[in-house]
């Protein structure tokens, strides 16, 4: 064994298979070995996510999230509010339910004197200067600072 890698090889064949202790994880692609801790717990620590992959129940952790905490629909893993809606995944390799374009469309909130585009662009909107809605130029990607909001029959 060397650097962590034992040859598991049919004879005249070589590839390395990653040797893993007792109390760990071998990912599916054999590469790496990860703490046994760490299988489904809502992240993906392998590369190909099989840390992740046939969890039946969620993580012993992650059993009652706390009021303001938001629950993944698929991994059950509670996250922070700052993490919804952040255009990052946070809920593992197979939940991508903190990014729902739904659930972060009715709930973002534009900062200040602003306004949201309509539609998100890889999973972020686009805020814009109320001042520039409806004055003939287009400033959000899908152009919805131009819509039907804007009376343009004068």
């Amino acid at each position: 064994m060397a650097n962590g890698y034992s040859c598991v090889c049919a004879e005249g064949e070589g590839s390395a298979v990653a040797a893993c202790e007792a109390r760990q994880f071998r990912c599916a692609d054999g590469l790496r070995c990860v703490p046994a801790a760490w299988r489904c717990d809502g992240r993906a620590h392998c590369a190909d996510a099989s840390d992740e992959l046939h969890c039946s129940t969620p993580s012993p952790w992650s059993a009652a999230c706390r009021g303001d905490e938001f629950r993944c629909a698929v991994s059950n893993f509670c996250l922070a509010p700052s993490w919804r809606c952040d255009g990052e995944p946070d809920c593992g390799a197979h939940d991508a339910s903190d990014e729902d374009p739904y659930m972060c469309q009715k709930d973002f909130k534009c900062p200040g004197n602003s306004a949201r585009c309509e539609t998100p662009v890889d999973g972020q909107f686009t805020c814009v200067p109320v001042q520039h809605f409806c004055d003939g130029e287009r400033h959000c990607p899908d152009a919805s600072d131009e819509w039907d909001i804007c009376d343009n029959s004068t």
